[in-house]
Order: structure tokens, then sequence, then C-alpha cells
């Protein structure tokens, strides 16, 4: 079923259709999906295929600019002159900021008493994999980077090959920085924020808590994390 659908972009996928979603983005590099979907009249889907399959285009900053194959830490090159003020006794490096649209695919709610082992993480690898197939279809495809750290269960032989089969590349992961880790440094702080000192009658309403938490953060709170 899935093989049959995949890789298959609907009929209104013309290169009519592609040029004239070029051509708009041109004129206004901010304009959003559902107004690409309105002018052109075709679904946000086909306008996402256009996007991401054909045009290679991701949006960062609110603007959409080409799609580039290298990830590095630090600063965002299209914008040279927003850089941050380095110490004066700081070596200069050329680096690059990692920035993007922020979408929370899945998320995992540990039983109480329970720790992650390497069978636990891999159930986790296969269920992000069907969640990825369902949600972003062709992301599979175009390639999908994992970065997590140096855990023993994201280390193991067994994890490394279930990810190999999920389509995923595994990043090499640096000591543990800000930068590599958004979670623990931005988005669990401000989430913690929201829910001190609140009390729960029981699991499913901390977890309604959590969830609304996170569809309350701006775009503006996803980029600056990053």
């Amino acid at each position: 079923m899935d093989e049959h659908c995949e890789g298959r972009p609907p009929s209104v996928v013309t290169e009519k259709n592609v040029s004239t979603v070029e051509k708009l983005i041109m004129q206004d590099r901010r304009i959003t999906v559902k107004q690409l979907a309105f002018e052109t009249k075709i679904s946000i889907g086909s306008v996402e295929t256009i996007l991401h399959d054909h045009l290679n285009l991701n949006k960062v900053s609110a603007r959409w600019v080409p799609r580039t194959p290298h990830i590095c830490n630090g600063e965002d090159p299209h914008h040279p002159h927003q850089r941050k003020q380095r110490s004066h006794n700081q070596v200069e490096r050329s680096c690059c900021r990692v920035s993007g649209t922020v979408i929370i695919i899945t998320t995992d709610y540990m039983e109480k008493g329970k720790t992650v082992t390497g069978e636990y993480y891999l159930g986790l690898l296969k269920r992000l994999r069907s969640e990825l197939a369902r949600r972003r279809r062709g992301k599979l495809q175009s390639g999908v980077l994992l970065l997590h750290d140096n855990a023993p269960a994201h280390r193991a032989r067994q994890t490394v090959e279930t990810a190999g089969r999920c389509d995923f590349e595994i990043l090499p992961h640096p000591p543990y920085s800000p930068d590599l880790a958004p979670s623990a440094f931005c988005l669990f702080p401000n989430l913690k924020k929201s829910i001190k000192e609140r009390r729960f009658e029981d699991i499913t309403d901390a977890i309604t808590a959590i969830e609304q938490g996170f569809q309350a953060q701006s775009d503006t709170f996803y980029s600056q994390g990053l």
C-alpha cells in the first residue's frame, strides 16, 4: 500500500504549477504555504511537494531559502551582519547556525519506574519512522538526520543497525552543548516554568498540560531555541 502511494506526486504537480509556485516565491519569499495554495488553486499537500521535492526549498526565519545538505554549528550564513558580538579573546571561527521549521513528530511518555534500555529505544525509532511516513510524506526518501547523545542505548550496535533500516543517518555527537541539545537547554526548562506548582489529578492531566505547553509556544520560541 505504502509502496504504491509513496513517490507518486499528485497530478496537479505539473511543470506549470511548479513554475507558478517558484515565481510567487521569487516575488515574496515570506509567502506562506496556505497563500501559495490559494493563489495556485491546488492543495497544501501538493504545494509542499513542489516546495520540498521539486524546488528544494526550506523555510528559514519565515523566508523560503534553498536547502543545504550541510549542518554545522553557530551562525546563520544568510545573515552575516546579525552575528552576535564575540568576546575579543575568542578565536574567530567560520560557522553557521542550524535553523529551520520545528515540528514535533512524536512524544514518548515513559511509565514510572522504567528506564530507557536498548530494546525500548529500538521501539521508539520504529515508531518515529512510522509517524514520519504518516505525517511527513516524502521525508524518508529525502533523508532523515538523527541527532541523539552518546547514551549507551543510543550507541548500541542494534540501535545503529535499526536506525539504518529505518533510513535514518546518525550524526556524530560532539561534547554536550546548548547548540546540540535544544530540548534540554531550551524546550524542557521553559516547559517546566509553565507547569510549575500545578497539581495534576492523574498522568492524563499531566500529559494534556505538557502538550498544551508545546502548542502554546510561538514560532520565534523554537527558532531562537535552535
